[in-house]
């Protein structure tokens, strides 16, 4: 089988993470896959360094106002569908659908949509107006498809809705090693963005810093969409007297190593259709301090994985971590849940799995 994924961005964020994982565990099926992207990035030299084939392209999408350019767009994508001859199109954001689905309808190519986050109706309104409609639509959580379906289900009314959780490479990540005498640390591991709730985990840091000197705060991401919000919230820390405790690590290609040095994730988003963040640290023996939002609840087990509060909550993140930080048995046996929940439901072999029977069965 062929393949082709057609990716959101350049940059290398979740979807593009997910993405990587997907390509790695079709291969071992398999199965050929190629890949597109709007842009050069750090994502496009992952793809490279995993021998994916790609090509960069506009993506341009129809209307009147832009029709030469989508015209161009358009051939571009017939130059490349051609070559690649697919068996299936994987967009892998469902709002870049508008790009690929007039050519992918004229080779008679099918494909699917994935759905990896919340669109409003009137984008999604747009995107598949009087085109082609995929054949699946993929979302990464059950929560994520209830605020979905209906939406999807108007506009593109014949498409199976599916579920797939995220996975990840499991044999990447493993526990740490115990006996270390480090100073404690709790960590972050999210784009620099306000969605994230980086205000909420500088003021959770702030709380537990004031009782509990010996705490290190760790922040892993970085502002892919070059906003500003970098210095908006190293600003926030020296406001909060914390600078000293807390390291802005920025983009890294280490998570595994990094979240080996880690003694609570805190997942602090105020939107999050699935935490890949969260499954990464309980594969990693990491308990996990995470907000109630989106698909969450389904990731981990509230009291037996982690705990969960309230989005917008500092005080209770604050309140879970410090009793964290002072039960290392506690820690442990959260850990230890957290890793056995990981393999038995967010292995890469299993989320191919379930992503090659959608494809067979929209190709068959």
């Amino acid at each position: 089988m062929r393949t082709l994924h057609v990716s959101a961005s350049g940059a290398y964020g979740g979807g593009n993470a997910s993405l990587a994982t997907l390509i790695r565990g079709l291969s071992s099926q398999g199965v050929c896959a190629a890949a597109t992207f709007p842009d050069a990035g750090v994502a496009v030299n992952r793809f490279s360094d995993m021998g994916v084939p790609h090509w960069i392209l506009r993506y341009d999408w129809l209307s009147q106002l832009r029709r030469f350019g989508g015209v161009r767009a358009g051939s571009a994508w017939l130059r490349v569908l051609r070559s690649v001859k697919p068996d299936i199109i994987h967009v892998n954001a469902a709002e870049h659908s508008r790009a690929v689905s007039v050519a992918a309808w004229a080779l008679g190519i099918p494909w699917i949509a994935h759905c990896r986050f919340p669109l409003g109706p009137s984008l999604v309104s747009w995107v598949f107006r009087r085109l082609p409609k995929p054949q699946a639509v993929v979302f990464n959580s059950n929560a994520l498809k209830a605020q979905m379906e209906s939406t999807f289900s108007k506009e593109c009314p014949r498409a199976d809705q599916r579920v797939v959780y995220n996975g990840i490479p499991l044999n990447d990540f493993n526990p740490a090693t115990a006996g270390t005498t480090r100073r404690r640390r709790v960590g972050i591991v999210a784009n620099l963005s306000p969605v994230k709730g980086y205000d909420d985990f500088l003021q959770m840091a702030a709380t537990v810093t004031s009782h509990d000197r010996d705490v290190e705060f760790v922040c892993v991401g970085s502002d892919v969409h070059e906003t500003g919000y970098e210095r908006k919230i190293v600003s926030a820390a020296k406001s909060l007297g914390i600078e000293d405790r807390v390291r802005f690590l920025g983009h890294r290609n280490d998570i595994p190593e990094i979240l080996c040095t880690l003694d609570v994730l805190v997942c602090s988003s105020h939107e999050e259709s699935f935490g890949r963040c969260i499954v990464e640290a309980m594969a990693s023996g990491l308990p996990v301090v995470a907000t109630s939002v989106g698909g969450i609840p389904e990731v981990m087990a509230d009291g037996v994985t982690g705990h969960l509060v309230p989005p917008r909550r500092p005080d209770l993140l604050a309140d879970r971590v410090s009793e964290l930080l002072a039960n290392p048995q506690q820690r442990a046996e959260m850990g230890a849940a957290g890793r056995k929940r990981a393999i038995e439901m967010f292995s890469a072999e299993r989320h191919a799995s379930k992503i090659m029977d959608i494809y067979q069965k929209v190709i068959g």
